[in-house]
C-alpha cells in the first residue's frame, strides 16, 4: 500500500476499487464497460483501457528504476504472460489462502 501511495502522490498513478462505482468514473472508467474481476489502466495518452496483462505492464512502467525493464519483458512474452495472467486471475483466492466464500 505504501508504494502504492508513493506512485499515486508522484501523478503516476491513480487508483480505484473496482467496487466503487464513482472512483471508477473520476478515474474515466464507465463500471458496466468494464469487468470488476479485472485490472484496467487507462494510460490517460490517447490508448484505450488496457487489461490483463496489458494492464500489468503499463502499472509496471510507473516503477522506478526496475518498472521498464520488466514491463518490456512482459510485453516481450506476452504470449506466455496472456495465459499465466489469466491462471492467476482465476485462482487468486484459492492462491492468496481466503476460504472459498470469502
Amino acid at each position: 500500500a505504501a508504494g502504492r501511495a508513493r506512485l499515486a502522490r508522484r501523478g503516476r498513478l491513480r487508483w480505484a476499487a473496482a467496487g466503487d462505482p464513482d472512483a471508477l468514473r473520476a478515474c474515466g472508467v464507465e463500471p458496466a464497460a468494464e469487468p470488476a474481476a479485472s485490472l484496467v489502466v487507462h494510460p490517460g495518452d490517447g490508448r484505450g483501457p488496457l487489461t490483463e496483462v496489458d494492464a500489468v505492464a503499463e502499472v509496471l512502467r510507473a516503477v522506478p528504476f526496475v518498472g521498464r525493464p520488466l514491463s518490456a519483458l512482459i510485453r516481450a512474452g506476452r504470449p506466455a504472460a496472456a495465459p499465466a495472467y489469466r491462471w492467476v486471475a482465476r485462482n487468486r483466492r484459492r492462491l492468496s489462502g481466503a476460504r472459498p466464500g470469502s
